[in-house]
Formats: C-alpha cells, structure tokens, sequence
C-alpha cells in the first residue's frame, strides 16, 4: 500500500491581502505560513508516522512550496533531500496573476463570467462541464492555463507518484494543481472539500493506493492547524478570516477565475 499525503504551502503575503499569484509570482512564505508549516510538520510527527516514517518528500519547484517542504521535513526529522518535480508548480494564472479582487481588469473577468453563465442556464453545464478558462483566452487573451493543460500534468504527476518505490509520500504543491490532480485520481469533476475553518493555507488531504485502487481517506482539510501545538514562538499572528475567499477554486466558473489566491 502507498499512502500519498497531499499538501498545501503555507500562507504568503499575497494569500493574505487576496492577491492571485499563479505561477508567475514565486512569493516566499510570510510569518503566519512559517507557523503553519511547522504546525503541519508536528501534526505529522505526532500523529501521522506511527511507526511508519515517510520516504520520499516530493515538492513544487516554487520557493513558497519548497520552504513549506523543508520546515515540515525538519519537524519530522527527514534525513533526505527534498525531491523538485516541476510538474507541482503552480498553475499560470496569465493576466490575472498580481490581482487583487478590487482590480478593474478582474472585475471586468467576474462579470463576463456572470454573462457567460446567465446564457448557458444549466448550472451543471457551466459550472462542471463548460471550459470557462478556454472560453476567457479565446475572449480577452488572458493567459490562464486550461483545463487540458491541467489534465496533462495532473497526469504526470500522478504517473510520477506510482513510478516512486516510496509507501509514505509527502506532496507539497499548489492548490489548484493538487485539487485538479484529486478530480483525476478518482474520476470526477470536483473535488469534495473538508474543514477549512482554520484557514486554506496547509490543508492536507489523506490518499491510499492500494492494489492499484485510490481510496481518499480525508478531503483537503486544515483541522490540525488548529490544534495546540507546543511552539517556541509566543505569540502568533491572527488569522484573518475575511482572507479565507474560499470560492476561488478552480474549475466552478465563478470560483475558477478569482484564481486560487
């Protein structure tokens, strides 16, 4: 059996002010994203390993992905290198990526989509069938990667993954790529959503391959962020819920182009 826990990098200071990054922007983690990952790693270290230690780290080439892999890798004493697989990285956003939500540009995007929406009708059709990012490059040269470009590298990656020898498998990526490659892993059009009360930075979401079937045992999820861990730091920054903006996940028209923060 392999077990494949996917992971999402810590908060950055485009996360925080709602500002849509993509690939086009290698932010760093900011202070809160730091605590988060090093909450991430004693989870892990406290409840995941159970004699079992992981293997293989995988990581986004991306410094926010690549800082979250190696805080997690400290607290759980990993003695290897962090492995780089480019196909991680997050996913291009093109023009939208810098944005805030309050940007002429984005609201111009918002509304067509809300046009574009109104003339489909069937909410099934546009919201998990319809290709609203092919349609907005075709539109406004926007730039944003599509749905088949996702597809094809959710695939590599998922093909990278079976190939490794490693039973015990960090991912740590990007949202929208780890969510799209989810949807491949198991057929669907969307991805089920867990907790995300204690924010959607570092959520994790549990997989088990075994005789060749995927089992999702928890949905991306940030409950253990919140749980009370010992931490060296005194105080801790709050956390904001009025930058959760949770309706920005891609592939549900509306929530696709606000673009995964």
């Amino acid at each position: 059996m392999k077990e494949i826990y996917f992971i999402r990098h810590g908060q950055t200071n485009e996360n925080s002010l709602g500002i849509s990054q993509g690939s086009e922007i290698d932010s760093e983690l900011n202070e809160l994203g730091r605590i988060q990952a090093k909450k991430t790693g004693k989870y892990l270290k406290k409840y995941r390993i159970k004699g079992k230690k992981f293997d293989c780290i995988i990581s986004s080439p991306m410094k926010r992905a690549v800082e979250t892999a190696e805080i997690i890798g400290k607290e759980i004493k990993y003695p290897k290198k962090i492995e780089i697989f480019d196909e991680l990285i997050e996913l291009r956003h093109g023009k939208m990526s810098g944005l805030a939500e309050d940007n002429k540009y984005k609201k111009k995007i918002k509304k067509e989509i809300e046009k574009k929406q109104k003339k489909i009708g069937d909410p099934i059709e546009y919201i998990y069938e319809f290709d609203m990012d092919k349609y907005l490059n075709s539109k406004f040269d926007v730039g944003i990667e599509t749905k088949s470009e996702m597809n094809a590298r959710s695939k590599k990656i998922i093909d990278f993954i079976e190939s490794k020898k490693c039973k015990k498998i960090l991912v740590i990526s990007h949202a929208g790529i780890i969510m799209n490659t989810i949807k491949k892993m198991f057929n669907l059009n969307y991805t089920p959503i867990g907790n995300l009360s204690n924010g959607k930075n570092c959520w994790i979401s549990y997989i088990r391959l075994d005789n060749g079937i995927y089992k999702l045992v928890s949905p991306p999820d940030s409950t253990h962020v919140g749980l009370n861990h010992r931490m060296r730091s005194s105080k801790l920054p709050k956390h904001n819920p009025d930058n959760f903006l949770w309706e920005n996940f891609r592939d549900d028209t509306l929530k696709l182009v606000c673009l995964l923060l």
